[in-house]
């Protein structure tokens, strides 16, 4: 979505798998977010600073109780806002 279009990527899932670099790639002293925009910020950082990153697949049983807990459209909203501010801040993907 957002991500891939602002950072001229093609990920299907940033939230889902583990992130494997080397520590001399990114100073994780400089990642400022928490909790879910960690992610969104620790990925662009990542494509800024010129790293593939890969996907493998994975297979999802839809839940089976219970409901998400998600605010879709304030998330969604705030996250957007986090996206288009690294976005501003680090410029685009020097990858791909």
């Amino acid at each position: 979505g957002l991500f891939n279009l602002l950072f001229r990527q093609t990920l299907t899932d940033l939230y889902t798998g583990v992130r494997a670099f080397n520590r001399s790639t990114l100073p994780l002293d400089d990642l400022q977010s928490s909790g879910f925009e960690f992610v969104l910020e620790l990925s662009a950082r990542l494509v800024s600073a010129g790293v593939e990153i890969a996907e493998t697949p994975v297979e999802y049983t839809p839940r089976s109780t219970g409901a998400s807990k998600m605010k879709h459209v304030p998330e969604f909203l705030r996250f957007g806002r986090r996206l288009i501010t690294l976005r501003a801040q680090l410029g685009g993907s020097r990858s791909r």
